[in-house]
């Protein structure tokens, strides 16, 4: 062996001097092995599936509450344009009591006038009268005025429209919107005069004049026998 050895020198083996040598050491024990089943007992569960099935159904049925919510809003309104169209005259609400114990007000047109009055449009020609005075309750209306009674007086006066035709005003009778104007017994409303009892004002091609009070104002018409 050439050159220097370990720590400068040669060292030749000793008679009975045995060779060290590294030996491997133990592998460590192992730990205890995990439990298997128990004899006779149930088999494992297989792993549990996504439940897709009923997340569709969830999904189903909400949109089918969501449909029928829009079906029960569009089947509302259809119901309320339904009863929207009226006759003229008849567009407005049925009678009807307030806080203050009133079916009706100064100033209301009605039409269906004395069997069952109903609040109208005053302006349409299908409402022949209007609410001129409410009596406390116990109290009438002035001999010579129209009225009637829903719990208490209502006075009336005719409300009559330029270009409509009406039954003629005859003292005992109730004015009704004429079905046909020319029709014999009907007048077609030709001009008013309001605030006089003045024929001499009427313009137009009339022939019969009515006067009325509470308010006063001049009816100028067109007569049919």
């Amino acid at each position: 062996m050439t050159g220097p050895g370990p720590h400068g020198g040669y060292h030749p083996q000793e008679p009975g001097q045995a060779y060290s040598q590294a030996l491997p050491l133990p592998a460590p024990p192992r730990g205890p092995a995990a439990p298997g089943p128990v004899p006779g007992g149930p088999p494992p569960q297989p792993p549990r599936k996504p439940s897709s099935g009923r997340n569709l159904i969830v999904g189903i049925v909400a949109v089918a509450a969501v449909v029928a919510l829009i079906a029960a809003i569009v089947t509302a309104a259809l119901l309320n344009d339904s009863k929207g169209g009226n006759d003229p005259g008849k567009g407005a609400t049925s009678a009807t009591i307030d806080a203050t114990g009133q079916v009706f007000r100064i100033n209301d047109c009605l039409y269906d006038v004395p069997e069952n009055p109903k609040v109208g449009n005053c302006d349409d020609g299908g409402s022949p009268y209007k609410v001129t005075q409410v009596m406390p309750v116990g109290e009438a209306c002035k001999k010579e005025q129209t009225s009637i009674a829903k719990g208490r007086a209502y006075c009336l006066t005719p409300n009559l429209n330029v270009n409509y035709c009406y039954s003629a005003p005859v003292p005992g009778t109730w004015i009704k919107a004429a079905a046909q104007c020319g029709a014999p017994g009907t007048i077609t409303v030709i001009s008013v005069v309001g605030g006089l009892k003045d024929s001499a004002r009427c313009t137009g091609e009339w022939d019969r004049s009515y006067f009325f009070d509470d308010p006063v104002y001049t009816i100028c018409a067109k007569s049919y026998t």
